[in-house]
């Protein structure tokens, strides 16, 4: 239940502003609550995943691409996570989330979480951007691609060899 009021807490103050332009780096704050705490009294690690989530939400609605028609779904082909630091009970911390790249099947996201300035945790996420079920080109939407960053074509050699390895 929590997250669904941050959703529609993050919903209502990304509206209230106006657009940001471009694909900048967007930035969500967030507080450590009682209830996102588990029994080792610090935010849990499969918590991060779900701010990422809204701070992808909070990127693509504050550039109004989430409303253009474009797409209806996004699904995640996979994410990446490496926690530094624990978030502590009431800490307040944000997460900001930039387009690190595309290419003709799927968007490259980049998170860091930070404390105060203390970077915390730092995750990748690659998503798909669906329609009707059919799959949309990021091509479509950004234009053609950059270069990948290396860190991105790393991950994506991982993932080609972690598909073609024998099972154990």
């Amino acid at each position: 239940m929590n997250l669904v009021l941050r959703l529609a807490l993050l919903l209502l103050k990304t509206y209230l502003t106006p657009a940001q332009p471009g694909m900048t780096l967007s930035t969500a704050r967030f507080r450590a609550w009682p209830h996102d705490l588990r029994l080792r009294d610090h935010l849990p690690n499969q918590r991060f995943f779900n701010f990422m989530e809204l701070g992808r939400f909070h990127l693509l609605h504050s550039r109004r691409l989430a409303l253009k028609g474009l797409f209806t779904h996004r699904m995640i082909a996979a994410q990446d996570l490496v926690y530094i630091k624990p978030i502590g009970r009431l800490q307040s911390f944000k997460v900001t989330t930039e387009i690190a790249g595309w290419d003709s099947k799927y968007v490259y996201y980049a998170h860091k979480v930070f404390c105060k300035e203390s970077l915390v945790a730092n995750g990748l996420v690659k998503e798909a951007l669906l329609k009707n079920g059919t799959l949309v080109s990021p091509i479509n939407i950004f234009g053609n691609p950059p270069a990948l960053p290396e860190t991105i074509s790393r991950w994506q050699a991982c993932h080609q060899a972690l598909k073609q390895a024998p099972a154990a």
